[in-house]
Order: C-alpha cells, then structure tokens, then sequence
C-alpha cells in the first residue's frame, strides 16, 4: 500500500459490502456523536429510486483503557443501481483534545468501483485501492470526504476503508521568568536635625518567584544609621510573581550637603541589580547675632541697645528668637518688633521672629532704665529650630547708636 511511506503510528479498518441490496460488515447501529446536516441524510437518490443510506462507524482504538481517539464513518446506500452515480462518504473524527498528522483514508473498494468526484483530493494506488491523504485533524473536529461513484456489473462489491495517522505523545512546558524592577527613594530635602527614611521597592513582574533576596546599601560619608553604621542590608527569602515588597531604613545625617545614594539588589533567581541613584540634599540654618552697645561706660539710663540676627545657612531658621537677660538692676523701658519680658523671669527680653530665610537679617531694640550706677551690659543670645544657639558678637562702639536703629521705636529723653 502506498500509505507506506507515512509513520502510521495506528490504523482503523472496516468494511462495506455493497450489492444490489447493499451489506455491511461492521455494526451499523453505532450512536454518532457529532451529527451534521450529512450524518442525518437517511435515504438517498439512486437514478430515480429512493434507497435506504447505510451508517457504518468504527472507533479507534478498539480496545482501550484510556478511551476512544478517532472514528471513521462511512455513508453509503445499502443498494445500487448498476452504472448509476451515487453518493459514497466517508468521516474521520478527531475525539481527542491534540491534533492528529498524517491522516490517511485508504478503501479497498475493487477495480469495478469508479469514482466520478471527490471533495478531497483521490488517489488510487491500485486496481482496488484508493486513498485520500487529508493531513491534519483538530481536537473534536471532523472532515468529510464526500466523493460520488459508479459500479457497473452485477453482484455483490465488498469496501474495507482504513485509516491511519499519527497521535504524538504531546506535553506543554510553560516557561516561566522572574523579572524584578528594583527602586530606592529618598526625600530630596532634609533638616539636619530631622532622620531621613530611605525606601526600597522589590517588584517582580515575572511570572516565576524570585529567591534569596538581599538588598544592600553603602552609606555616603556623611549619612550614618542610628548605631552609628555605614552599611545596612535587607533579606527577603522569596517574592511570588506579581508581588512586590518594600524595606525602609531610618539614618541620619552627620553633616550638611548634597549626598548621592544608590542600593544593589542580589538573588539567586536573577543577576545583581542596581538601583536608580538618589540625591539627598541636607540643609541647616546658621544663625549670627552681633549687638551694638554705647560708647558710654558706666551706663547712661535711657540707654539704647541693638541686636542683629542673620541667617548664613541653606535651610529657614524656624521661630527665630532672640534673648536678652538684662544685668542686675536694669529693667526694660521699651523694645521693637513686640520685645518682651519673660512670665518666667523678669530679666529676660525676649523677641519672637518667626521665620527667617537663608542670607535675611532681622534687627531689632531695646531701651533700659537704671537707678545706681550699671557696667555691664545686657547678655544676648539667639536660637531657631534646628539651629544651634549662638551668643551676640559685639559690633564696633558707635557715638550716636540712636541714629542708626532701623526702627527707631523710641524717643528716650
């Protein structure tokens, strides 16, 4: 048989004996599972007779602790008309849910059978066999073979039909990948007497777990951990696909300036990654405060004091004040920008200023009384939110310290 030359890994055979009053040798009762508008033809036009149509199926295989794979029907009249055309089917089912190759039909049909047509290509490889090579098969799909034939002669035509394919042993492996995108945050601007909070984000995006997960960050000089440590690391043992995970780490800065930071992330799943770089920015304010005092010693009442407070930082200087304490027998007469005496202690003047912006000066006085005979002047010192408190530095001595006060809030006798 020329189906030879094909790897028939299994075949399915039945016979059909056409007659005058056509027989079968196969059960033609078998129930079809899939019937189409063709399978529910029950009779069928023979020159001008009206005949009874012939269903013979056969499933493959015929003994099977898994179950069926593929069936073939064949329709045909169960009696013929010598040399008048009739229609002669045949049905191959693919029952299983993988696609079947190198399907072929062969029917051993005898040299007195001639095919007129066919709806799939026909060859005949012999005087009495014939094939029809139909190639593939989808899972629960059928094809029809739908051919037309003519038997002269009389007597009885006996039709085996086989057919064979190949059913491959078919497995499908899912390849999975681990896939991490690694981020690090950081403000971008700090106090330097705030703590810093860095954040690292894991996400696997992948569709496999990504294993032994470590994060490790280097310090910048500069930038230390709470211990007093520059260097930190995060563990993580698994991160399923589609998850993510975030680490954050408390540090602190040691001096002012602009740091750059960036973390690598290692795993047995993936190479080493780096993360994007961070700049942290850590600004402070800087206070100076210098004061004007009188020429005069002893002191005069009436006496007329000034106090300059400067920022010279990169940062704000937060509810900035100034404190004077006054010396012992000294009492205020009056102060600018609402100076006042302390509800704690009498002797200190103090002046609320509020904000202060890098490289801005506030100015600001006082005028004090005395009884007996004073030398020492009022001690001043300045303070802000995250700056360090600093003391006056005395400006140089002026004759007319009146004339020079920016306010001029007082008119001392």
């Amino acid at each position: 048989m020329k189906v030879g030359k094909y790897f028939m890994t299994v075949s399915l055979v039945f016979c059909l004996g056409l007659n005058v009053m056509l027989s079968g040798c196969d059960n033609g009762d078998q129930t079809w599972l899939w019937p189409n508008k063709k399978d529910l033809i029950e009779t069928q036009q023979v020159a001008c007779d009206t005949v009874e149509v012939s269903r013979n199926l056969q499933y493959y295989p015929i003994s099977s602790k898994a179950g069926k794979a593929v069936s073939l029907e064949k329709i045909a009249p169960k009696s013929i008309k010598a040399d008048s055309p009739f229609d002669y089917n045949l049905k191959v089912t693919n029952l299983t849910d993988s696609t079947i190759t190198n399907v072929i039909v062969a029917d051993k049909v005898g040299s007195d059978m001639v095919f007129i047509e066919s709806s799939i290509g026909m060859e005949r490889v012999s005087d009495d066999l014939v094939q029809w090579d139909i190639g593939s098969v989808a899972p629960k799909a059928s094809v029809m073979i739908e051919s037309r034939a003519i038997v002269s002669g009389s007597g009885t035509i006996m039709s085996c039909a086989e057919v064979f394919y190949d059913c491959p042993v078919c497995a499908k492996i899912t390849i999975l990948n681990t896939a991490l995108n690694f981020t690090m945050t950081a403000p971008k601007e700090v106090m330097s007497c705030d703590r810093i909070e860095l954040k690292y984000m894991v996400t696997n995006y992948g569709t496999a777990a990504a294993c032994d997960i470590v994060i490790k960050e280097t310090l910048p000089a500069g930038l230390m951990t709470a211990d007093g440590k520059g260097a930190f690391e995060f563990k993580l043992d698994s991160l399923a696909a589609g998850e993510n995970h975030e680490f954050s780490k408390m540090v602190d800065p040691v001096k002012t300036g602009k740091f750059l930071s960036k973390a690598v992330l290692s795993s047995s799943s993936v190479k080493s990654l780096e993360s994007n770089v961070v700049e942290i920015n850590v600004v402070e304010p800087v206070l100076s405060l210098k004061e004007s005092v009188p020429i005069t010693n002893p002191l005069e009442p009436g006496t007329i004091f000034e106090y300059v407070l400067s920022n010279e930082g990169t940062a704000v200087a937060s509810n900035a004040m100034i404190v004077a304490m006054l010396p012992e027998g000294v009492v205020l007469s009056n102060a600018s920008d609402n100076g006042k005496i302390s509800d704690s202690d009498p002797r200190l003047v103090s002046w609320k200023l509020g904000d202060l912006k890098p490289n801005v000066s506030k100015k600001v006085t006082m005028v004090v009384e005395f009884k007996n005979q004073v030398s020492a002047n009022p001690q001043a010192v300045a303070k802000a939110i995250c700056s360090h408190a600093v003391s006056s530095i005395r400006l140089p001595e002026i004759n007319e310290l009146r004339s020079v006060s920016l306010y001029k809030p007082f008119e001392p006798d």
